[in-house]
């Protein structure tokens, strides 16, 4: 059982599941099914850009390798607020039926991965016994956190919407094909448009991180501060 995606395997997720509709690409159906490691569609569901809908996470929460932790995750990031409030008109009622009836017959076998939604910055509050009042049944949803927890590589950690992973200043440099992030510790390169885009403005650039952005100042340092 896998616990980490190689860098090579992560850049082939990300260029097949990421960004596709933004491209004008359809969801490859054939290249997912192809996906036999819990911790892939972990990844996949992590990172997903939600301007692609929510084809692909339903892909995921049916997928029969998907992690009980993976259907949590979606499920706190999910528009639980407006299910409650009229799941008629909520864009996400599918997937969070899907889910709460996943759990209901026990399809989640196991819970490799650690997932504490209090711990995720893109899960979105909402009433937790207000639901529950509603469906009982969506007790294990909220069951305490198990499984091993995932430290993200720094490669994968810049694919999240937020940069508060580290908390120094690092320097930053680019040229036609990849972006050089140099800190006291580690020298990465990214590959864009594949890992990033870069937006040249008024001698700024601006970091688009699935609609998040930091300023670079000019003299390349981005002053980067814990919460």
């Amino acid at each position: 059982m896998k616990y980490k995606v190689s860098q090579k395997r992560a850049a082939f997720l990300a260029h097949q599941f990421f960004n596709y509709s933004f491209e004008g690409r359809e969801l490859d159906f054939k290249t997912f099914q192809t996906i036999d490691e819990p911790i892939e569609l972990q990844y996949i569901a992590e990172n997903h850009n939600y301007d692609n809908g929510n084809e692909l996470l339903n892909l995921i929460i049916n997928h029969p390798k998907c992690d009980a932790s993976t259907a949590k995750m979606i499920f706190f990031r999910s528009d639980i607020d407006s299910f409650i409030a009229d799941k008629n008109n909520c864009c996400d009622t599918d997937l969070i039926t899907s889910i709460l009836g996943n759990f209901e017959k026990d399809f989640y076998s196991q819970e490799l991965f650690y997932y504490n939604s209090e711990h995720d910055s893109n899960s979105l509050h909402f009433d937790h016994q207000e639901f529950l009042a509603h469906h009982p049944s969506a007790e294990g949803i909220f069951s305490k956190p198990k499984g091993k927890k995932i430290e993200p590589s720094f490669a994968q950690a810049f694919h999240q919407r937020s940069l508060k992973f580290y908390g120094r200043d690092f320097s930053i440099f680019n040229d036609d094909e990849k972006v050089l992030l140099k800190t006291p510790h580690k020298v990465v390169y990214f590959k864009h448009p594949l890992d990033l885009f870069l937006l040249k403005m008024n001698y700024m650039m601006i970091f688009l991180l699935h609609g998040n952005f930091q300023k670079i100042y000019p003299n390349g340092l981005i002053p980067l501060t814990r919460p």
